[in-house]
């Protein structure tokens, strides 16, 4: 019996030992766990807590300073505000000079300024980049977005198959007006200012210009190509002559040998009326603009960063472009664009002569229509970042 309770207590000790140590141990990891999970809760918590912009741009070099911006990222960290990556390409966190992060930001692919307006509309984009003819056109139709500034001055160009010839803008209306039938001339959007520059220089040249397929007495048939991948299949299988567009794509035509860069907009006659016409702008969506103050101001400081590092720097910033959106580096290098945020006379006055463009061609059916353009300004800008 005394061997029996003997060994019974023995195992009753080492049992207890050997719980007690399980315990201390298990109590010890649980606590890790619990701490990690903290750790990861806080973390969640903190994204969670920071606003996230939906970041529209289109497939061309007007929208270069968000590529650069999303390429170099944290390599600008030294000039105040920077984007940290999360996922390339798609997902950045934007930290403000201070190093505090203001905002997640998603980046959004879209075809046009038409279809970022749409996105828009639906609550879909808080900040993108397009033309300032775009922001008019749906401002009329109370779209809720306000241009913040530009983002670059320059870079359309009207393109035309190389066995045609046409190498100026005296060549070109030489060439339609004694044509036989319309001229085929593509573009990208109905709204986007190179077709407005566009129509308004045909106008004042006394070209007359159609989209009806039927009017044979045109000069002009123009025909929508809805996005930039079109524009070299159209080119090259014949659907359309030329066509009218954005850097870098009249370079690539040329350097793929299909087609001759005719004329930038700033050629067109009369010479010296079009120069430093506005294009894309920085866009924003007014409840994005009233909700998130801290974020835009650093979204916009981040932009003049990358706009004064891509005007010092084009040759990098040509192969940033080239690497994003898969085109020669040779190509994007001949790019004529000037990055700015800054709204300057010049460019308002472009903006004036688009907008009486609109109005005169009764393209306006809304709160637009008619007005002065001093009356309209309010309803199109919101300069608080950039003036």
């Amino acid at each position: 019996m005394n061997i029996k309770w003997k060994s019974i207590l023995a195992i009753m000790l080492l049992l207890t030992l050997v719980l007690t140590a399980c315990g201390g141990n298990a109590g010890e990891e649980a606590e890790t766990v619990v701490d990690e999970t903290e750790q990861v809760e806080e973390s969640d918590v903190e994204e969670k807590d920071l606003p996230t912009l939906n970041v529209g741009y289109i497939y061309n070099d007007h929208s270069l300073p968000i590529m650069v911006a999303a390429h170099k990222a944290e390599e600008f960290k030294e000039r105040g505000a920077y984007l940290e990556t999360v996922i390339d390409k798609e997902r950045y966190r934007l930290i403000s000079a201070e190093g505090e992060p203001v905002a997640n930001i998603e980046m959004i692919v879209t075809n046009s300024g038409a279809e970022a307006a749409t996105l828009f509309a639906q609550d879909q984009l808080d900040i993108s980049f397009f033309s300032i003819t775009v922001v008019m056109s749906n401002r009329d139709r109370d779209v809720p977005i306000k241009a913040l500034g530009p983002i670059h001055t320059e870079g359309n160009s009207m393109v035309f198959r190389k066995d045609m010839g046409i190498g100026s803008w005296d060549e070109f209306e030489q060439y339609v007006k004694e044509a036989d039938e319309p001229v085929t001339l593509g573009y990208l959007s109905p709204t986007s200012s190179v077709t407005i520059i566009t129509k308004s220089a045909l106008d004042k040249n006394g070209i007359h210009y159609t989209e009806d397929p039927d009017d044979r007495d045109a000069d002009v048939l123009l025909v929508n190509l809805r996005a930039t991948s079109n524009y070299m299949p159209a080119l090259t299988s014949g659907q359309v002559d030329g066509w009218v567009g954005p850097s870098p794509f009249p370079m690539v035509a040329e350097y793929e040998d299909v087609g001759i860069k005719t004329a930038d907009t700033k050629d067109y006659a009369p010479i010296g009326h079009w120069v430093d016409f506005p294009c894309c702008c920085l866009v924003a969506s007014e409840s994005a603009i009233e909700a998130y103050p801290e974020a835009m101001a650093v979204f916009v400081e981040l932009m003049e960063h990358t706009a004064e590092f891509s005007n010092e720097n084009r040759d990098e910033a040509a192969i940033v472009v080239a690497e994003w959106i898969g085109i020669p580096e040779e190509a994007a290098k001949m790019s004529t664009v000037r990055y700015t945020t800054v709204p300057t006379e010049g460019w308002m006055r472009g903006t004036e002569i688009l907008y009486h463009f609109l109005d005169d061609s009764e393209h306006f059916e809304g709160d637009l229509a008619g007005m002065e353009f001093e009356e309209v300004k309010g309803e199109i800008f919101d300069f608080r970042y950039t003036q």
